[in-house]
Protein backbone atom coordinates (compact mmCIF):
# COMPACT_ATOMS: atom_id res chain seq x y z
CA UNK A 1 0.00 0.00 0.00
CA UNK A 2 1.35 3.35 -0.93
CA UNK A 3 1.91 5.95 1.78
CA UNK A 4 2.29 3.53 4.69
CA UNK A 5 5.50 3.38 6.68
CA UNK A 6 6.78 0.89 9.20
CA UNK A 7 6.16 1.92 12.81
CA UNK A 8 9.05 3.46 14.69
CA UNK A 9 10.96 1.23 17.05
CA UNK A 10 9.96 1.80 20.65
CA UNK A 11 12.68 2.50 23.19
CA UNK A 12 12.44 2.19 26.93
CA UNK A 13 12.38 5.37 28.96
CA UNK A 14 15.26 5.85 31.40
CA UNK A 15 14.49 4.82 34.98
CA UNK A 16 12.92 7.52 37.13
CA UNK A 17 15.44 9.50 39.13
CA UNK A 18 18.27 9.24 36.60
CA UNK A 19 19.41 12.44 34.95
CA UNK A 20 20.26 12.51 31.25
CA UNK A 21 23.93 12.74 30.34
CA UNK A 22 25.18 16.33 30.15
CA UNK A 23 25.52 17.88 26.72
CA UNK A 24 28.85 18.97 25.24
CA UNK A 25 28.01 22.57 26.11
CA UNK A 26 27.18 21.67 29.72
CA UNK A 27 30.48 19.80 30.10
CA UNK A 28 32.39 22.88 28.92
CA UNK A 29 30.95 25.18 31.62
CA UNK A 30 33.57 24.22 34.21
CA UNK A 31 36.47 25.08 31.90
CA UNK A 32 38.86 27.99 32.25
CA UNK A 33 37.42 30.07 29.40
CA UNK A 34 33.80 30.21 30.65
CA UNK A 35 35.08 31.06 34.13
CA UNK A 36 37.24 33.86 32.77
CA UNK A 37 34.34 35.26 30.76
CA UNK A 38 32.18 35.22 33.89
CA UNK A 39 34.86 36.96 35.99
CA UNK A 40 35.49 39.66 33.38
CA UNK A 41 31.77 40.28 32.88
CA UNK A 42 31.31 41.30 36.51
CA UNK A 43 28.65 38.69 37.17
CA UNK A 44 30.91 36.31 39.11
CA UNK A 45 29.95 38.01 42.38
CA UNK A 46 26.25 37.21 41.95
CA UNK A 47 26.70 33.64 40.71
CA UNK A 48 26.48 31.92 44.14
CA UNK A 49 23.25 33.72 45.07
CA UNK A 50 21.76 33.03 41.65
CA UNK A 51 22.63 29.33 41.87
CA UNK A 52 21.11 29.17 45.36
CA UNK A 53 17.86 30.74 44.14
CA UNK A 54 17.58 28.20 41.32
Amino acid sequence: MAGLAAPATATAAPPAGTAPAPTVEERRLDGEVPGEILRRSGFAAVTPAFAHEL
